[in-house]
């Protein structure tokens, strides 16, 4: 039985414990894919040169393609960043300030209700982006999305944020009146609306805006497509990018390979691209559900450059 037959069989149904054998330890194994990474080394030649390794940004994008565990790391601490930085409302009666004249106190009221219910929505909304984003995965990624709710809370949070801007203007004019402070709360006691509060919801909408451009970015884009072009000149560097970016992988436990597209033809490329790993003549269908599989065996997606 050659290594395609073997796949095959793996890859039938109730072979699952087999698979993990199979993959932990043989083809497409952590010791496998190393000694990949050694002869691709050696076929790059001087196009890859680890000793003078300069980390760049757009390492990024390939680590999101993988839905690599730091990407999808950074993501649900985005979105915990945004549930936690909104300020909580409390009553009315608690964040009025004293001192404001009848008609003032009667702006303060219709803007406070307005300036909740907006931040009521935006934790609304907050929430289901933690709950999207807790199940990210190489199986699930919804970046599009996720970037189109986070708009939305940072619509909601763009509004609060210039109510609260109104508020505060109303609560300066009554720090100047004698009312205000014969009506200035104990320490222990409820606070009226400060500039304390304002910036909280400026803080707020800055992590929105921060989990926005996260959804928005090449690295999510590549994770949601689990797909990524990378074109260039030659003698910039792109083989070094991709071997190192292989290298990670493996460093972190994840399945990773190298393919050079040079030795590859129009016609047919995913056979040879089995054949170059040594796993024979496999046909389309079996060599990408091996992969999916040796991903599956170290929960994770299997990164594939070429």
């Amino acid at each position: 039985m050659d290594s395609g037959q073997l796949l095959e069989r793996l890859l039938e149904p109730g072979n699952e414990g087999r698979q993990w054998f199979f993959f932990e330890r043989r083809a497409l194994g952590a010791e496998w894919l190393r000694e990949r990474l050694r002869i691709t080394a050696n076929i790059a030649h001087d196009r890859y040169t680890p000793q003078h390794h300069v980390s760049l940004p757009i390492a990024s994008v390939i680590d999101g393609c993988a839905a690599a565990p730091g990407f999808v790391s950074q993501l649900k601490s985005c979105a915990d960043d945004v549930a936690e930085a909104l300020p909580r409302t409390r009553p009315l009666a608690q964040a009025l300030p004293a001192g404001l004249n009848e008609a003032d106190a009667a702006s303060f009221a219709k803007l406070y209700v307005q300036m909740s219910d907006d931040l009521t929505k935006a934790a609304e909304g907050a929430t289901r982006l933690q709950v999207e984003a807790a199940v990210a995965g190489p199986a699930r990624m919804l970046a599009s999305a996720m970037a189109e709710a986070v708009s939305e809370v940072g619509d909601r949070l763009s509004r609060a944020r210039e109510t609260s801007r109104q508020l505060l203007h109303l609560r300066n004019r009554a720090v100047h009146t004698p009312d205000y402070e014969l009506g200035r709360p104990s320490s222990a006691g409820p606070r009226p609306w400060t500039p304390d509060d304002t910036q909280a919801v400026e803080k707020a909408l800055a992590q929105a805006k921060r989990l926005q451009a996260l959804c928005l970015s090449d690295a999510a884009q590549a994770a949601e497509a689990n797909l990524w072009v990378l074109l260039g000149e030659a003698g910039q560097g792109k083989t070094h990018l991709l071997v190192d970016a292989t290298r990670r992988a493996l460093d972190e436990d994840r399945p990773a390979v190298t393919v050079f597209g040079e030795q590859l033809t129009t016609t047919d490329p995913l056979t040879q691209i089995g054949q170059q790993l040594g796993l024979g003549a496999l046909s389309h269908t079996t060599l990408l559900q091996a992969m999916d599989a040796a991903g599956a065996a170290s929960d994770s997606s299997p990164l594939a450059t070429c």
